[in-house]
Formats: structure tokens, C-alpha cells, sequence
């Protein structure tokens, strides 16, 4: 029934009489008038109850994807400030309220009683839905939690920068840091090190830009700040505890689908700060490698935009795509092996001040 689901909520969405939804779905699906009437209604009353204010249930037990009950309650309201925008997050169960509110919850604020971007986020039937300011924005399988992560950011992202999805070239999956001026994007095979040379650069001088989620703007290629707090994999807390001692405090989190377990840290910047888009200036392959004497090198370009093709969300726009081939071919590309900070962060000063080839 997933697909009904769906295609009635949708249709409520717009307004369509619920009469004309359930002769339509009687047609369509090859139900009685009466149990399409009933759907119909079941529907519309998620609807109502999800509009409703908040009802707070008491603390549930962190449950699986598959253990979160379809239905109307909010567990939860969140309001969040970022990039000069108010945003209100309703979710329906606790579990959904873990997929995103640790990553921006350093954005956390009390309710103003100003105008805010509303993101409801629930389930219904089989699958999670987002709706922003009373707007169906898409659905993923309760099994695709990273996939639904990505809609809330790219919805976030678009709202907060006042874009929309055809303004946006690519989300690469690595971290980025800036000098002011440009920015290096770190990417490569998960578990190498790029949120940890993230942090052990923010805590150096360098400016924080994003973490796991990198967005380059179609028309200038230009990355843009994004929020999220830095994901730490419970093998860099020894690393980079020293600086951050705060990790030793924080939550872990468990990831069965990728079998890891993370802590969050926040990017410590002010919730007043003014967004940044920078320049590219490289895209470095990192590979942390306990022992291994530096290593810095050219990566051959076919290689390295085979590698990020992968790895990213590519925009489906022709011209776009057209945009991301000649940004990628134009683009300089490293690998980088370490296992000492303090050679690294050399490396890295001295690859912001070289020239661009």
C-alpha cells in the first residue's frame, strides 16, 4: 500500500476532495468505494494530527527503523537558527529526532515567536516523509535513513541560502576547510580520515566549511558552508581527545546500516555567523595510516573524478552535468598519506598557498 499511500496524501496535499480521491483510488487500485473511503479518511486524519501542537510523549527507548509506529503524534519540536533563517522541526518519534537533531543541535535555539521554515518529518506507512511549509518535499524506505538525511539537508541548505535544487552542481561526500580566501575539499573511501583531518585543521586556524556534506553551487562552483556538527568514528576520540575534550562527554551513536559508531562535535561557530561560499581551491584523497611518513602527490584526474562521480550527488540538469565536467577536469587533485598532524597541517598551508593548475 505504499504507493497509494502516497499518491493520496498527495493528492490531500492539493486540496483534490476526498470523495474524488476515493473514486480515483477505487478505479486505480481495484477497491470498493467503502474501503476507499476509509483509506482516504485514515490519510486525512495523519494529516490533521501532524499539524497539530506538539504533544510530547515521554522518552522512548532508541529504536530500529523498523520499530517506528506510523501515526499522527509529534514526539518532538526543535527550533534551529542558521544563515539569518528560523527553522521549526516537528518529529514524529524519537528515532527520526536522532537522525538529524545531534548533527545541528549547536543551532538549537528557544522559539522566538518569528516566522520559521516548518519541516515536518514522519512516517507513514512504510516509508519517512518530509514536508516543509506545508509542502510534500519527497519519501524514502525506512531502510534508506541516509537517503532521507539528504533530502532534510538539501531542503535545509535551499532554504537557508534562499536556492533551489537546480542552483546546486553537486554534494560531495567529504569535509571542507577554508583559509578565508578558498577552500580544499577532503574526500575518499569512508574510514580514511576525513572528518578527523576536519577537526585537527579547525583546531589549527583553519575555518570550518562542512562535514560529510559539501555543497558546490552550479553557476560559480563554489562551496558553501553547511552546518552539521563533525561526525567523530569512535577510533579518532584518542586522536583528537586532547583537543576537544568535550568528545569524552558527548553521546555515541550507532550506525548498524554502516556499522560504526560515531560521537558529534560541534564545529564551534556562532549561530549569528555570516555563511561562507569559497573558491575550490584542491580536492585531496585523504588516507590516514597509523605510522606511514608523509605522502603528498598529484592524483591522476581520471581517476580522482571517477572516484568522486561515485561518491556524490551529481545534479540531473544536462547543464549542470555540462557545469561538474568542466569544473571536475579544471580541478587539482592530491593524495595525501599521514599519520603526523603537525606534517599534515604543513602539507595543507602550504597547498592553500600554492597557485592553482
Amino acid at each position: 500500500m505504499e504507493e497509494p499511500a502516497y499518491e493520496v496524501f498527495n493528492q490531500l496535499e492539493k486540496a483534490v476532495p476526498a470523495d474524488v480521491i476515493a473514486k480515483w483510488c477505487s478505479q486505480t487500485y481495484g477497491l470498493t468505494i467503502p474501503e476507499s473511503h476509509k483509506f482516504v479518511v485514515e490519510i486525512q486524519h495523519f494529516i490533521n494530527s501532524n499539524t497539530k501542537p506538539a504533544k510530547l510523549e515521554k522518552p522512548l527507548t532508541h529504536l530500529g527503523a523498523d520499530q517506528i509506529p506510523a501515526g499522527g503524534k509529534i514526539f518532538s519540536i526543535k527550533y534551529y537558527h542558521f544563515a539569518g533563517s528560523d527553522f521549526c522541526f516537528q518529529f514524529s518519534h524519537q528515532k527520526i529526532e536522532r537522525m538529524i537533531h545531534p548533527l545541528v543541535a549547536h543551532l538549537q535555539v528557544k522559539h522566538t515567536g518569528l516566522a520559521c521554515h516548518q519541516f515536518q518529518l514522519f512516517r507513514l506507512v512504510d516509508s519517512l516523509y518530509l514536508r516543509t511549509n506545508e509542502k510534500l518535499i519527497g519519501q524514502c524506505s525506512l531502510s534508506e535513513e541516509h537517503f532521507f538525511k539528504g533530502k532534510v539537508y538539501l531542503e535545509l541548505l535551499n532554504k537557508a541560502y534562499q536556492k533551489e535544487e537546480k542552483d546546486w552542481m553537486a554534494v560531495m561526500h567529504g569535509s571542507a576547510i577554508s583559509d578565508g580566501k578558498h577552500s580544499i575539499i577532503f574526500t575518499g573511501d569512508s574510514g580514511k580520515g576525513k572528518s578527523t583531518i576536519l577537526a585537527v585543521l579547525l583546531a589549527n586556524g583553519f575555518k570550518f566549511m562542512a562535514d560529510d556534506f559539501v555543497p558546490v553551487e552550479a553557476v560559480t562552483g563554489a562551496a558553501y558552508q553547511f552546518p552539521t556538527a563533525i561526525s567523530v568514528k569512535k577510533g579518532a576520540v584518542e586522536i583528537l581527545q586532547a583537543v576537544f575534550p568535550e568528545l569524552l562527554e558527548a553521546e555515541e551513536f550507532y550506525f548498524q546500516e554502516f556499522d560504526k559508531t560515531v560521537r558529534y562535535l560541534s564545529p564551534h561557530f556562532s549561530r549569528e555567523f555570516s555563511p561562507q561560499s569559497l573558491p575550490v581551491k584542491a580536492i585531496v584523497f585523504v588516507n590516514f595510516e597509523p605510522g606511514a611518513e608523509l605522502e603528498i602527490s598529484r592524483k591522476p584526474k581520471t581517476e580522482a573524478i571517477q572516484n568522486l562521480i561515485t561518491e556524490s550527488w551529481l545534479s540531473p540538469r544536462y547543464e549542470n552535468a555540462e557545469r561538474f565536467l568542466d569544473w571536475a577536469v579544471s580541478m587539482p587533485y592530491f593524495q595525501l598519506k599521514y599519520s603526523d598532524n603537525q606534517q599534515m597541517i604543513a602539507a595543507i598551508t602550504k597547498l592553500f598557498g600554492q597557485e592553482s593548475s
